[in-house]
């Protein structure tokens, strides 16, 4: 998984989102697993400001919903703040 959001810019940015979509759902299942895998993943959208503005949206969007996911645990919580309030 770690693969297709870091290295397949193509199909994981893609302009309808559903490469978003897909990190979402593997953050929050893997967070239930092995919530170091899913800090990992999460690391994939630190640099969400750097895109073009309908992405940046959609990746806003994708990890808002992620912070808002009461049972997250710590340290995807803490990279995912993190990365909504860097520039």
């Amino acid at each position: 998984m770690s693969a297709f959001f870091n290295s397949n810019p193509n199909e994981f940015h893609r302009a309808d989102g559903s490469g978003y979509e897909l990190w979402i759902e593997s953050v929050l299942k893997l967070d239930s697993i092995n919530t170091h895998v899913a800090s990992r993943l999460a690391r994939a959208m630190d640099h969400w400001r750097d895109y073009e503005p309908g992405r940046s949206a959609l990746m806003f969007k994708a990890l808002t919903k992620v912070a808002s996911t009461p049972t997250l645990s710590r340290a995807v919580r803490e990279i995912v703040e993190k990365a909504l309030v860097s520039s």
